[in-house]
Parts: structure tokens; sequence; C-alpha cells
């Protein structure tokens, strides 16, 4: 795979897995299928598995995704709606990707559920940038701003602005 500055978020993500070396990573949206190389291709190093979970199996995007990745066997894809699957997830999970629907009540409720179950969680596209309201709604940045509020024993880290991360990705740490 080749890197450009689009893909911050992705070196990011790499690095992480090889430092943090997970034996079990969530990915809530699979869409194009880009994460999940990136996690696989760090799984291959430290060992570990990939679990992509997506609603829409169907959908183009991840139709590619599963046809460009079916080969790799520490990759497997999960059907379902992320905060519905995550409620009854009983894996011991390492690393959570955020990456499905966008909505602030979507991304909370992913947040909430999921973060019962690992101890960092990755948000991807967060922006603050947005001034009008309606956009607002699809920036993850509030409702990891919001999930931080209401536990305080998590913190947000973002990383964005158009030099550093062009899509913007968020870093939910548990405390100790």
């Amino acid at each position: 795979m080749t890197w450009d500055r689009a893909d911050t978020h992705l070196i990011i993500l790499y690095t992480a897995v090889l430092t943090l070396k997970p034996k079990v990573i969530v990915e809530l949206g699979t869409g194009l299928g880009l994460a999940t190389e990136v996690f696989s291709d760090a799984c291959k190093v430290i060992g570990g598995k990939v679990y992509t979970i997506d609603k829409y199996p169907n959908s183009s995007q991840v139709i590619k995704a599963k046809e460009r990745l079916k080969d790799r066997d520490n990759i497997i894809f999960v059907t379902g709606d992320s905060v519905e699957v995550g409620k009854n997830w009983n894996l011991s999970t390492d690393i959570v990707f955020c990456d499905s629907d966008h909505k602030f009540d979507h991304v909370l409720n992913e947040l909430e559920v999921w973060s019962k179950k690992a101890k960092i969680l990755f948000v991807h596209d967060i922006y603050d940038i947005h001034s009008r309201k309606e956009e607002v709604k699809m920036d993850p940045y509030f409702a990891c701003e919001e999930f931080v509020r209401r536990h305080k024993e998590w913190i947000f880290i973002p990383i964005r602005g158009r030099d550093i991360c062009s899509e913007g990705i968020g870093i939910l740490i548990k405390k100790n």
C-alpha cells in the first residue's frame, strides 16, 4: 500500500496496532475496506484478528472490499448494525475503530456500547469545523465530546487539521 497525506489516519492506525499489539480489533463500518486492509497488514506482523462489521453487506463498497480482501485469513466480515452487534459482543476486544454512520446519536450509541468492550477507541472523520447546525449532526467529533462529558474515566484526543490529518481521527482512551 502506498501512502499520502489523506491516509494519515491509516498510518496512525497501523502504528497503533504495531505498538499496542492487539489480539482483536473491531472495525465499525467496512466501507471500502481501507482500514480493514491496514489492520490486517499490521496483524500479519503481530498476530491478531480483524472483525469488520457493516450493516450493508450488499453495498458496492463492501462487495469490492470483500473481493479484494477475500484471501486474508485474519479478517472476519460480520453483517449487522454496529450498536446491536456490540450489545451481544462477548469476544475480548483490544481496539475499536468507529467509521460507520456518522450521525451524532449513532456515534454516541456506538461509543456507549463499545466502550464497555475495549480501552481504546478510534473515531474517524472528526472535524469540529462546521458552523451550520445540520452539519454538526454529521460530525463524530461532537459525539466524542459528549461521551467524555458523560464519562470522566475517558479522555478524548482529537487529531485534525488539514496539514496533519485531512480526514481527522479521534482517540478515546480509558484512564486506569
